[in-house]
């Protein structure tokens, strides 16, 4: 059987609890097609940027076209390798699917480079990329002075997600619900907020303590 948080990991773009704005944006580019497209999810530790771009990429490609990687780990020949599988499509999948994690630890040279790939009409038409990052855009990244290109942020779509109060008590209700659901369940509601503060919304922490049984106790 599956980890609890796995269990009640969202699996869709509605799963998503907290992030309406994200939801409703991410829900209407949608209905065009994810393809050929360049995400940019910004947000704190625990608000769900990895979680919406592995759901974003996995509308379009299966595991096996799937990639997630740092961007510490992103190298030119990295990036050429990316552009030589985008000349086709996967077999059996819409596109490929890139994460980009820790996104702000892009080297100018990596941006240069990107930039050159968002480009090439080939590499789009097969391809959706999501890149998370806990800074906001307004930085190098998205500065035309610091690579003689077109602003990295001109190319994404960018998407900021919140972590304020109204997220927390969206959280703490989808975990007293799993907590039911799982026969897990003896604490009134403010003590799954502060169940969730306690972590920084870290939904893998949270769903732990409840399948360590610390709401029955």
């Amino acid at each position: 059987m599956l980890p609890l948080f796995e269990q009640y990991r969202p699996k869709t773009i509605e799963d998503v609890v907290g992030q309406d704005e994200a939801v409703k944006t991410l829900q209407f580019i949608a209905k065009r097609g994810f393809v050929g497209r360049v995400f940019w999810l910004t947000g704190k530790s625990g608000t769900g940027k990895t979680t919406l771009a592995r759901i974003i990429a996995k509308t379009v490609a299966q595991s096996y076209a799937i990639v997630e990687i740092d961007a510490a780990d992103l190298s030119i020949d990295r990036v050429r390798q990316y552009e030589d599988w985008c000349r086709m499509k996967p077999i059996g999948c819409e596109a490929h699917a890139f994460i980009i994690n820790e996104a702000h630890s892009l080297r100018p040279n990596i941006l240069a480079r990107l930039n050159t790939t968002f480009e090439k009409p080939e590499v789009l038409k097969n391809s959706v990329w999501c890149f998370t990052t806990t800074i906001d855009g307004h930085n190098r990244l998205f500065d035309s002075e610091e690579i003689e290109t077109v602003p990295f942020g001109s190319r994404t779509i960018q998407l900021r997600l919140k972590s304020d109060e109204n997220v927390t008590l969206s959280f703490a209700i989808r975990a007293r619900n799993a907590a039911q659901a799982e026969g897990m369940d003896g604490r009134p509601l403010d003590e799954y907020v502060n169940l969730v503060r306690k972590p920084n919304h870290n939904w893998r922490e949270v769903f732990q303590a409840i399948a360590a049984g610390i709401m029955c106790l």
